[in-house]
């Protein structure tokens, strides 16, 4: 059994689809999550997505599809 450290999240995540077209926009390089990336000078904090590659259809989290299984 793994311990996960006091006041850590367990959330489930939608995945992105990976094949519709905002899947496939490049990243803005404007967006606030966009700026905080080491790529574009910020310091990597977020470690989000761009938020203009807002998935049209995105896929259940591997939780949501094993509790769907059980």
């Amino acid at each position: 059994a793994s311990k996960r450290r006091e006041g850590t999240r367990n959330k489930d995540y939608a995945l992105r689809c990976g094949e519709c077209e905002l899947c496939m926009v490049r990243e803005c390089g404007k967006c606030g999550n966009c700026l905080d990336k080491r790529k574009f000078g910020g310091p990597g904090a977020r470690k989000q997505a761009c938020s203009a590659r807002q998935c049209l259809f995105p896929k259940p989290s591997y939780r949501e599809v094993r509790a769907l299984e059980s």
